[in-house]
């Protein structure tokens, strides 16, 4: 009898740590997922910027364009 309460209570706690590090490695790939993305849509924002910096800022350029942005 107590060898089966040990053997219960041995188990338990391997389905405990078992359910513990499916947690651990779901969460990190999340973060790694979430990291990914963050960084995916940097580089997006970069080029943006890249392309804004690189129009020309004369009247004649832009004069058109409907969806300028006075700054």
């Amino acid at each position: 009898m107590i060898l089966g309460l040990i053997q219960a209570f041995l188990s338990l706690a391997g389905s405990l740590s078992r359910l513990a590090e499916a947690r651990q490695l779901i969460s990190a790939g999340e973060a790694k997922a979430m990291a990914r993305s963050l960084g995916k849509q940097n580089d997006i924002i970069g080029k943006a910027i890249a392309a804004r910096r690189a129009v020309k800022h004369d009247l004649d350029s832009v004069r058109d364009d409907p969806d300028i942005r006075r700054d």
